[in-house]
């Protein structure tokens, strides 16, 4: 049976976009429909037989550094990063439509490609929406954020300092009186069942229909729950990535340790702490008797030049811990018995895939949403503790021994860890069922739409 339409699907080039964006691709797929799929890399297998995966020319420029001793921190969430061209999704449209130069005027014959239904862009790609248009294309923005950050993100946008009270925080209209913009851009977020004031608020400010299609994990990771994942069977889709720490090696090495006695460190791929602040976290662990996998991708050393030397040699040396430098199997780390806790940046995929496997969270947040789900992590949920006490805005480096402290605290609290099981059950039941109804009613839509514009 041929395809019922066409939609494009152009990701963020970091894993933290392609990740998501690629799931949302699948699920799309499974409702009959052909994904042209934008990514920075090609995957090592086919995704789906509706899936074609086309590549973005160009990666974006590193954003700038944040840097918490600056007087100038805004209290409201930066703009998104300068736009730069990429012609891939321009040339693959020309290709596309050729003479008929729009989607409404393609010719429909047994042997044209499917109609073309709507580009969903991600929200960091909003440079790709006047090309769409010029195709008479429909655009819906994919956030891959949590839609609390969405939500206040909107919300901040149209304040100014003096709208803040003089507690620094301001209550939105629409949105819950618990859950104000502050001076920090901190906002406690819902977990994913309770988002629907955040998705109903975007709504009415947008004027538009908004789905709520997440958490999008892996299909693996809802139907086995209860075990280790294994990151190449999850998504082997996934573009073979550098490493020195293979998968195998890692899990050996998790099965050597004690159970709930690791301590796992990640930030992003894209932004990360200041030099001088890894280096305290590497002298923390030096001092630390705990077991640690500390994961250091190549954006951040790239943008840091830092990299713990003796640190690694120690650890190789008394194997009480793993450095490595690149890609690690996050998910297989995070499924594991042995792992204890997550020191993270609180990514939005970081921090529900800790969620998912009930790890507790000593969060690290840089910049943007990260902020958002830290406070969701530690004040809402309370299944993790900020890795220092929050002060004046963001302020202020991260120093030894606030990272020491804040591991031994989360190491040792047995409240978190029981409130991160009880967490962890909300993803039990599989991909949520009113997720799966968002992408039935959203995939209607754009079917609806398409026969009304076509009629």
């Amino acid at each position: 049976m041929s395809p019922a339409g066409e939609i494009l699907v152009v990701s963020f080039h970091s894993m933290g976009h392609t990740f998501p964006a690629t799931e949302l691709s699948l699920r799309l797929a499974s409702r009959g429909l052909r994904v042209t799929l934008f990514l920075p890399t090609r995957p090592r297998f086919p995704l789906h037989p509706n899936v074609n995966v086309v590549l973005l020319s160009h990666p974006p420029p590193p954003p700038p550094a944040v840097d918490p001793n600056s007087s100038s921190t805004s209290p409201f969430p930066s703009p998104p990063p300068h736009l730069h061209e990429d012609p891939s999704v321009e040339d693959y449209l020309s290709k596309r439509f050729g003479e008929s130069g729009s989607a409404s005027s393609a010719s429909a014959s047994s042997s044209s490609p499917p109609p073309m239904l709507c580009a969903v862009l991600d929200s960091m790609m909003s440079q790709h929406i006047e090309t769409c248009r010029r195709y008479g294309i429909p655009v819906v923005s994919f956030f891959t954020s949590s839609s609390c950050a969405a939500a206040l993100e909107h919300a901040a946008s149209k304040l100014s300092v003096e709208d803040l009270a003089p507690t620094g925080s301001f209550a939105v209209p629409g949105l819950p009186e618990d859950m104000p913009v502050d001076a920090s851009y901190f906002l406690p977020g819902p977990p994913p069942p309770h988002e629907r004031p955040f998705l109903d608020y975007l709504a009415k400010e947008a004027g538009k229909p908004v789905w709520g299609v997440g958490p999008l994990l892996p299909h693996r990771f809802w139907s086995t729950p209860d075990e280790t994942t294994s990151d190449d069977a999850t998504r082997p889709g996934l573009q073979q990535q550098e490493t020195t720490v293979a998968e195998g090696e890692v899990r050996a090495w998790l099965d050597s340790q004690l159970p709930a006695s690791v301590l796992y460190i990640s930030f992003g791929t894209l932004v990360g702490p200041f030099p001088e602040e890894l280096a305290e976290l590497a002298a923390a662990l030096e001092e630390s008797d705990r077991p640690f996998i500390w994961v250091l991708q190549a954006g951040a050393l790239q943008s840091t030049g830092y990299f713990p030397e003796d640190l690694e040699r120690n650890a190789r040396k008394t194997r009480r811990g793993l450095v490595i430098r690149g890609w690690a199997p996050q998910l297989a780390i995070l499924s594991h018995p042995s792992t204890a806790a997550f020191l993270s940046h609180c990514g939005w995929n970081s921090t529900v895939e800790a969620l998912g496997r009930g790890v507790p969270v000593l969060a690290w947040p840089i910049k943007g949403d990260q902020l958002s789900n830290a406070k969701l992590v530690t004040e809402r949920l309370r299944v993790g503790y900020p890795v220092r006490t929050a002060v004046a805005g963001l302020v202020g480096r991260v120093k030894k021994e606030d990272v020491a402290r804040g591991i031994e605290r989360l190491m040792a609290d047995k409240g978190i860890r029981d409130r991160a099981q009880t967490v962890r059950s909300i993803f039990t039941f599989g991909f949520p069922e009113s997720s799966s109804a968002s992408i039935d009613a959203f995939v209607d839509f754009v079917m609806q739409r398409f026969k009304e514009v076509s009629s």
